[in-house]
C-alpha cells in the first residue's frame, strides 16, 4: 500500500468526516483508480492493537462481503495501513433512520416500507446463514430514493459456528439493549428469530418514535425485554393500523416458537398490512412531546372524582396475554452501545390526570383465585380499600415511603423530584426538593426522609423544613435500596455493589458499617442489591442481591448470622414476618415467593405453591402469617397466607403501567404502590389503599 499520507489510505483519499462509533470512524473518500466517491471505516488506533477488535472488525468485511443484496450495504474492499484494518463500502446517500426519528415517528406507512426492505435484506443474510445480531435504527440506512439498506454487520455470527463463536464465551454480551432479543440479553443461543425481534423493536420505534422499552439502565432494559408485557403501538399513536400492531406483537413475542418463522414470513405479513387500508385512515406521523406546563407545582390541581374513577380504570387499550421466558441473565455483563439520556422533565398531573378520590371509597373484596394460585381461599384477616391515587404523571414514581405516623407518602420520581403526598387531605403533593438524578430509593424515619438513585449520592431532607437537606455520603455506584429502622437512628443502604449501615441523628449522620461488598468476602456478594430492610424490632437487617444471594446481620454489631448462596434465582425483595424467625423471599423470572426459616440454615426454603410461579417485585409483611406482593409489571395485588399457603385473593386498579415500588405504613394502616412507563414523558402512577384487619390479626 503506498503513500503515508493521514487523508490517504492508498489509493483511497479521505474527504471528510461522516460519523464514529464503537468500532471505528467512517469517512468519505474518493477511490482515486475508477474515480468513484465510498466509505471507508477505519478501526481506531486503541482497538488495532487487540486482536478480538481486528477479528470482530475483519468479520464485518467477511460477512458482509458474502452478501449481494440491495439491501444490504456492499463491501468493496478491505486492506490496512500502519497496522490499522480500514474497510472501503458503497456510499449511501441518505440518513440512518435514528437520525430520522430525530424528527418524530415515521407516516405507519413509510415505516412498514421501510422494515419490508430490511426483511428482505435480513432473508438474504440468513440465507448466507448469518445472524446480524445488532439490528437497531442506528445501523440501518435509508437512502435519498426511499431505500433502507443494513449495515454494520461486525455482531454478524455464522450458523455454522465459525469463527464467530468463541467471540460471545468470555462473559460479555454484544448488542444495544433497547433492541435486544430475551434470548440474547440471557446469553442463549441465537437463531435468526433473534434478528426479527430486533426488527420488531425498530418497527415499534419508526411507528411511534421510541423503542418498546425505555428503561435507562442496561440491566433493567434487559429484564424488560424478558418479561414485560409486549407495548401495543397504538397505546403512543392511535391511528396505527391492527395490522402493523399485530405484526409489532408477533415480533416481540418472548418466545422465539411465538415470533414469525423467518424474514420472509415477515415480509409478507407486511406487504398484506401495506396492501389494505386501515380504518380511521392513515398517521401523517407527528412529535410524542406532551403540553408540559411551565410550573410543573402548578399542575397538581386536583380533578373531580368521576374524572379519578374513569382513568383508574380505563381499560381502552388491553395488554396481550404476556409470555415470561424463564431462566436468568448471566453474570458478569458488559453491553456495548449504551447511550445515556439526560431526563429532566418535572412531576406533573397532565390533563385528564386525576386526584385522589375522597368522596366515594371503593372497596376491594377479597377476589376468586386466579390461574396458578390454590383453588381454595383462606378467609381473609386483612382486607384492602382503594382510597384514591395519582395518575397521567409525566414521570415514572420509581420509589415511594410513608411517614412514620402513616398520614404522608413521600414519592420519589425518575426525574429527580421528591414529593410529599397528604393522605388526610384533599391538597396536591408538594414538591421537595429537585435532584439531578433519578430517585430509585426514599426511606423516611424520624428526623429524615432519605434518598438516593442513579447519581450515588445519598440525601437527607428534613420533614419539617424540605429546605433543610444534608448530603449524607457520595457512594462509588449508583443506590437501588434504602431503609430507616423505626427510631430513625439506623440507615440501610444497598447499592450496586454493597450493602452498607449508617448512623443518623438529629444533626445528620456518619457511616456505621460495609457489611457486604461486590465480592462477597466473609459475606453475600452484593452486586445490585436489590431491597434492604429492617426487622420490626429493629434487631436484624435483611438484604438481597442479584447475585442470587440473602443475607441477614445483626444490626447492633454488623455481623452476618444467616445467609443464602444457593439460590436459584434472582431474590428480588425480602420482608421479615413480625414475631417469628421467618423472613420471605419474592423472585423474579416466575420464581414466585418462598418462606425462608433463617433459624434453620439446614432446611430448604419452602415454596408458596398459593404464588405459582409468579414474577415478584416486592414483598411487604401484613402481618405474622399473611403478606402483601406487587407483581414486577403492571397486575393486581396479591395477598396470601404464608403459614398456610393459601391465596388471601387480589384486588387491582389498573394503570397499564410498569409497577416499580409497593410500601406499607408502619401503623398497618395503608398500602401505597407507584411506577410508569419509563420515561418523565411517558407518565407515572401512584395509588393508595387502607388495609381493615381481622381483630386476630397482629399489625407488623
Amino acid at each position: 500500500m503506498q503513500g503515508n499520507s493521514p487523508h490517504r489510505l492508498g489509493k483511497y483519499v479521505l474527504k471528510s468526516l461522516l460519523g464514529k462509533g464503537g468500532m471505528g470512524a467512517v469517512y468519505r473518500a474518493e477511490d482515486t483508480r475508477l474515480s468513484r466517491e465510498v466509505a471507508i471505516k477505519i478501526l481506531p488506533r486503541r482497538l488495532a492493537e487487540h486482536p478480538s477488535a481486528v477479528e470482530r472488525f475483519l468479520r464485518e468485511a467477511r460477512a458482509t462481503a458474502r452478501l449481494d443484496h440491495p439491501n444490504v450495504i456492499s463491501v468493496l474492499d478491505v486492506d490496512q495501513q500502519d497496522g490499522r484494518p480500514f474497510l472501503v463500502m458503497e456510499l449511501i446517500r441518505g440518513k440512518s433512520l435514528q437520525a430520522i426519528l430525530e424528527a418524530g415517528p415515521l407516516p405507519w406507512r413509510d415505516a412498514s416500507r421501510v422494515i419490508a426492505d430490511c426483511c428482505q435484506g435480513l432473508t438474504a443474510a440468513h440465507a448466507q446463514g448469518l445472524i446480524h445480531r445488532d439490528l437497531k435504527p442506528g445501523n440501518i440506512l435509508r437512502t435519498d430514493e426511499g431505500v433502507a439498506k443494513l449495515a454494520d454487520f461486525g455482531l454478524a455470527k455464522s450458523l455454522a459456528g465459525d469463527e464467530t463463536n468463541h467471540l460471545t464465551s468470555t462473559g460479555h454480551l454484544l448488542g444495544t439493549p433497547h433492541y435486544m432479543s430475551p434470548e440474547q440479553c440471557q446469553g442463549e443461543a441465537l437463531d435468526p428469530r433473534s434478528d426479527l425481534y430486533s426488527l420488531g423493536a425498530t418497527y415499534f420505534a419508526l411507528l411511534t418514535g421510541r423503542p418498546p422499552f425505555s428503561q435507562t439502565q442496561p440491566l433493567q432494559l434487559m429484564f424488560a425485554h424478558c418479561s414485560a408485557p409486549i407495548p401495543d403501538p397504538r397505546a403512543l399513536q392511535p391511528d396505527i393500523p391492527q395490522s402493523c400492531a399485530a405484526i409489532v406483537q408477533r415480533a416481540l413475542a418472548k418466545q422465539p416458537s411465538g415470533r414469525f418463522g423467518s424474514a420472509r414470513e415477515m415480509l409478507q405479513a407486511l406487504q398484506t398490512a401495506l396492501g389494505s387500508s386501515p380504518a380511521g385512515g392513515t398517521s401523517a406521523g407527528h412529535s410524542l412531546a406532551q403540553n408540559t406546563p411551565s410550573n410543573p407545582t402548578q399542575n397538581w390541581a386536583p380533578a373531580t372524582a368521576a374524572a379519578a374513577r374513569n382513568a383508574s380504570m380505563d381499560q381502552s387499550v388491553s395488554p396481550p396475554p404476556v409470555q415470561r421466558r424463564r431462566g436468568s441473565l448471566r453474570a458478569p455483563l458488559v453491553v456495548t452501545g449504551v447511550s445515556a439520556a439526560v431526563i429532566g422533565l418535572g412531576l406533573w398531573i397532565a390533563a385528564g390526570g386525576f386526584a385522589p378520590v375522597r368522596s366515594a371509597r371503593v372497596s376491594s373484596p377479597v377476589a376468586t383465585a386466579t390461574a396458578g394460585e390454590t383453588a381454595t381461599a383462606a378467609p381473609p384477616a386483612v382486607t384492602l380499600h382503594y382510597q384514591g391515587g395519582l395518575s397521567s404523571l409525566a414521570s415514572e414514581i420509581r420509589a415511594v415511603d410513608f411517614s412514620p405516623n402513616g398520614d404522608t407518602l413521600y414519592v420519589g420520581s425518575r426525574d429527580g423530584s421528591l414529593h410529599a403526598w397528604s393522605l388526610d387531605s384533599d391538597a396536591p403533593p408538594k414538591l421537595l426538593n429537585q435532584q439531578s438524578g433519578s430517585i430509585d430509593a426514599v426511606a423516611t424515619g424520624r428526623h429524615w426522609i432519605a434518598s438516593g438513585g442513579t447519581e450515588g449520592t445519598i440525601w437527607l431532607t428534613s420533614p419539617a423544613d424540605p429546605e433543610r437537606r444534608v448530603r449524607l455520603a457520595r457512594l462509588s455506584k449508583p443506590i437501588c435500596a434504602l431503609a430507616q429502622n423505626s427510631r430513625g437512628d439506623r440507615l440501610a443502604v444497598g447499592t450496586e455493589g454493597s450493602v452498607e449501615l449508617f448512623a443518623l441523628d438529629s444533626a445528620g449522620g456518619h457511616p456505621k458499617n460495609i457489611l457486604a461488598t461486590q465480592d462477597g468476602t466473609g459475606s453475600i456478594p452484593a452486586y445490585m442489591v436489590y431491597s434492604v430492610v429492617f426487622s420490626a424490632d429493629d434487631s436484624l437487617l435483611a438484604a438481597t442481591s442479584w447475585s442470587r444471594a440473602v443475607g441477614i446481620w445483626e444490626v447492633s454489631t454488623g455481623r452476618l448470622l444467616h445467609s443464602r448462596h444457593d439460590l436459584g434465582n434472582e431474590p428480588i425483595s425480602v420482608a421479615f414476618l413480625p414475631g417469628t424467625a421467618r423472613a420471605v423471599l419474592g423472585f423474579k423470572y416466575q420464581d414466585g415467593v418462598h418462606a425462608w426459616d433463617y433459624d434453620q440454615p439446614t432446611q430448604p426454603l419452602r415454596r408458596i405453591e398459593a404464588a405459582g410461579d409468579r414474577p415478584v417485585r416486592t414483598v411487604v409483611p401484613l402481618g405474622a402469617s399473611q403478606v402483601a406482593i406487587h407483581g414486577e409489571w403492571d397486575g393486581p395485588i396479591h395477598l396470601y397466607d404464608i403459614t398456610r399457603d393459601r391465596s388471601g385473593g387480589t384486588v387491582q386498579h389498573s394503570t397499564r403501567m410498569s409497577a416499580n415500588a409497593l410500601a406499607i405504613s408502619r401503623d398497618g394502616r395503608r398500602l401505597a404502590t407507584g411506577g410508569g412507563h419509563g420515561e418523565p414523558q411517558d407518565g407515572g402512577y401512584l395509588q393508595a389503599w387502607t388495609i381493615e384487619r381481622d381483630p386476630e390479626e397482629p399489625v407488623p
